[in-house]
């Protein structure tokens, strides 16, 4: 399995970081599920790839390295990013390459990894017109690799996840963990209340690989599916495509927002991760399942059972 059982509380501290007064992510109190998914996961897949020298990690839109998190009291909480959990991974990743367009990321991402020398490179660059091009000059043929996708909406085109799932040369493809934004954009874009606009609609075909979606859409559109079911058939239709990559195994976990004050649960979007290796599947099966209570830093309240 991934790793020895870690508690909720165990989990917060070791996600935690410092104030170094750089620029930093704000993030929802639900985004500390996914930092604990990569936590748990990183340690697991360079355990694995120990013979190999440790394994090759990418960044597809790596932000500045640590996060701020809304709401939270009565003081303070920083996360590590996913750029400084995959450098602080024990045992270590040979490498890890961040991408990431924004100058003022790049900036305070270089001054936070400096430290790692030469384990560590960010490359300042666009995720659909770069990242395959850096996965390909980057990780050597034979390394195993793995590749974190997160983006905030629809940015994201398939046509790059393609790219990199089929990488010339490789013997297996990269293993993908990607942002699949359901509820966070896709059904905010896909309302019944207004006409999707020309404009949207091409970054929707971009976004998904080619027009199946307005099938759903459609159907959604003339009632003969409910809005539950719209996003159960987007989700299995993104899936899909992933797996007809060429994937093993390709599984999902919904990330839900714990009920905090004034606030109650509610799903954000998910998480897809694709591999071709048996232990991948099985481990990150394994994490996807495990229960988190990850609210305290903004809820106040320590986890009753654990």
């Amino acid at each position: 399995m991934a790793s020895r059982r870690k508690t909720s509380q165990q989990i917060l501290a070791e996600l935690e970081a410092e104030d170094d007064g750089l620029l930093t992510r704000p993030i929802g109190i639900w985004s500390l599920e996914k930092l604990a998914t990569l936590l748990l996961y990183f340690r697991a897949f360079t355990s694995a790839s120990r013979k190999a020298g440790g394994g090759y990690y990418v960044d597809g839109m790596a932000g500045p390295g640590i996060c701020r998190l809304r709401r939270a009291q009565p003081r303070p909480y920083l996360a590590c990013g996913s750029p400084l959990l995959a450098l602080r991974t024990q045992p270590q990743f040979q490498q890890c390459s961040f991408l990431e367009i924004d100058q003022r990321k790049v900036d305070a991402l270089r001054a936070r990894v400096a430290s790692y020398a030469e384990r560590a490179a960010v490359y300042q660059g666009d995720v659909n017109s770069d990242l395959a091009r850096l996965v390909k000059a980057q990780v050597p043929a034979l390394a195993p690799c793995f590749c974190l996708l997160d983006p905030q909406g629809i940015e994201l085109s398939f046509e790059t996840i393609s790219a990199v799932a089929c990488t010339p040369g490789r013997r297996r493809k990269p293993e993908l963990l990607v942002l699949f934004p359901l509820r966070m954009a896709l059904l905010r874009l896909l309302t019944l209340s207004r006409p999707v606009g020309a404009e949207t609609e091409e970054r929707l075909h971009q976004a998904f690989g080619d027009r199946e979606w307005l099938n759903i859409y459609d159907a959604r559109r003339k009632g003969h599916i409910t809005a539950t079911s719209a996003g159960t058939e987007y989700l299995k239709l993104y899936c899909g495509k992933v797996r007809a990559l060429g994937y093993g195994w390709v599984g999902s976990k919904a990330i839900v927002a714990p009920r905090a004050p004034g606030t109650r649960r509610q799903e954000m979007y998910h998480l897809i991760f694709a591999t071709d290796h048996p232990a991948g599947a099985e481990i990150m099966q394994d994490v996807f399942q495990r229960p988190y209570v990850l609210d305290f830093p903004v809820s106040g309240r320590l986890p009753l059972f654990e």
